[in-house]
C-alpha cells in the first residue's frame, strides 16, 4: 500500500514499506557504493530507528550528497586553479577554460538546486510527509488514514531525514554560487585591465600621430625653403 517515488538525477527509485527498486544511469554502478554502505551501517545517529522506507530514502540522499559533493569540490578546485593562473597571465586558452568552467558550475548548480527545491517542497507539505510513513500505513491503514484526516499524522521521522540533507544541499549551492561570483569578479578585473591597456595604446598612438604631424610640418617647411 503506497510507495515513495524518487526522481533526482542521477538516482531514481521506487520505495515500498518492505522493498526498494533503485535505477542509476548505465555505467554508474559506483553510485550504489554509498547507498549500500549507508543501508549496512544504518542512521548516523544510532539512537534513531527509522522504518525501512525512510532508511532507504536517507541512503539515497547520502548517495546524492556524495555524488554532488564530489562535483562541487571539482568545480571549486578548478575555479581556484584557473583564477590563480589568469591573474598571473592572460591568454585566450585560459579565457576558454573560464567559459567551460562557468558552464560546468552552472550545470552542477542546477542539479543541486533541483534536489534542494524538491526536498524543501516536500518539507512544506505535511500530507506528503505523512504519506511517506509507508510502514505505518501498511500496519494500520485505517488508523493512518484517520490520523491524516484529523491532522495528527506523525510527520516527525520523515521531516527529520529531510531536514539534515536540505542543509547539505543548501551548503553545496552556496559554494557553487560563491565560486561563480569569484569568476565574475575576476572577469570584471580582467576587463578593467584590458580597458586600461587599450587606453594606454590609444594614448601612445595619439602621441605618435602628433609627432608624425610635427615631422610632416617640418618637412613641408624645409622643402618649401629648399625649393626657393
Amino acid at each position: 500500500r503506497g510507495a515513495i517515488v524518487v526522481g533526482l538525477d542521477p538516482v531514481n527509485a521506487v520505495i515500498t514499506h518492505s522493498a526498494g527498486y533503485v535505477l542509476v544511469p548505465p555505467g554508474a554502478d559506483s553510485l550504489l557504493a554509498p547507498l549500500l554502505e549507508r543501508l549496512r551501517d544504518g542512521h548516523r545517529d544510532k539512537q534513531v530507528t527509522l522504518p525501512f522506507e525512510l532508511g532507504l530514502l536517507e541512503a539515497l540522499l547520502v548517495t546524492l550528497v556524495t555524488t554532488h559533493m564530489a562535483e562541487v569540490k571539482r568545480c571549486v578546485l578548478s575555479a581556484k586553479t584557473v583564477l590563480r593562473s589568469i591573474r598571473r597571465d592572460i591568454s585566450g586558452k585560459l579565457l576558454n577554460r573560464v567559459l567551460v568552467l562557468k558552464r560546468s558550475i552552472h550545470q552542477v548548480f542546477v542539479q543541486v538546486r533541483g534536489v534542494q527545491s524538491a526536498i524543501e517542497e516536500t518539507q512544506k507539505d505535511d500530507d506528503m510527509l505523512a504519506l511517506m510513513d509507508l510502514t505505518g500505513m501498511h500496519l494500520d491503514p485505517g488508523g493512518h488514514a484517520s490520523a491524516m484526516l484529523e491532522g495528527r499524522a506523525d510527520t516527525g521521522p520523515a521531516a527529520l531525514v529531510l531536514d539534515a540533507y536540505a542543509l547539505e544541499f543548501e551548503a553545496m549551492a552556496t559554494q557553487l554560487h560563491l565560486a561563480d561570483r569569484e569568476i565574475d569578479a575576476t572577469e570584471d578585473l580582467l576587463k578593467f585591465k584590458l580597458d586600461a591597456a587599450r587606453n594606454k595604446l590609444i594614448k601612445v598612438d595619439a602621441s605618435f600621430g602628433i609627432v608624425g604631424l610635427w615631422i610632416a610640418a617640418a618637412s613641408l617647411i624645409t622643402g618649401y625653403y629648399g625649393q626657393n
